[in-house]
């Protein structure tokens, strides 16, 4: 499937069988529509989706059965993409929740994570996997839970992993 849909426009992507893709880099790469139906993807054999949807103007996929215990490459996935809020949170929990390579590197794009969930999430990858992770960091809704009813944030680091510690005002 590498470069399968590469720059394509207005396409319907009916997938039946990818129980044998190995590859799916650059598939969506550019495309100016790339929000097909992968929510019944099987990609248990994938161990590539580097730039799958790089520079993809309208990328929103459905990754929460998505199983990536063998992807080893997501260099640039979503580079030049930003998913919806709340999609990423989803991505990155769905991921957080398998047991996946340790040391990928991961491209959100300017996604950015918008609970805490999703930042728990997110760290877990980072702390527990040694993902390296970039991505566009916290969404306002999170920044303003942070900043709503408590006195304080404070943030310890383990590892250079900043988790936030929140004080509530009486």
């Amino acid at each position: 499937m590498e470069s399968a849909f590469y720059s394509a426009e207005n396409m319907t992507v009916v997938a039946t069988d990818l129980s044998a893709v190995t590859s799916m880099a650059r598939m969506f790469q550019g495309a100016s529509l790339a929000n097909p139906d992968t929510s019944g993807w099987n990609t248990i054999t994938v161990t590539d989706m580097n730039r799958m949807f790089m520079f993809a103007t309208v990328a929103n996929p459905d990754t929460s059965n998505w199983n990536i215990s063998l992807v080893t490459n997501m260099v640039l996935m979503f580079s030049g993409v930003t998913l919806p809020s709340g999609s990423y949170d989803t991505l990155l929990i769905g991921f957080s929740n398998q047991s996946v390579q340790s040391n990928v590197m991961f491209d959100g794009g300017g996604s950015q994570v918008c609970s805490i969930e999703g930042m728990n999430a997110k760290n877990s990858l980072i702390s527990s996997d040694g993902w390296v992770i970039s991505d566009g960091g916290l969404c306002g809704e999170i920044d303003s839970v942070f900043n709503s009813g408590f006195e304080s944030l404070w943030f310890w680091s383990a590892n250079f992993m900043y988790q936030p510690i929140l004080i509530k005002t009486a």
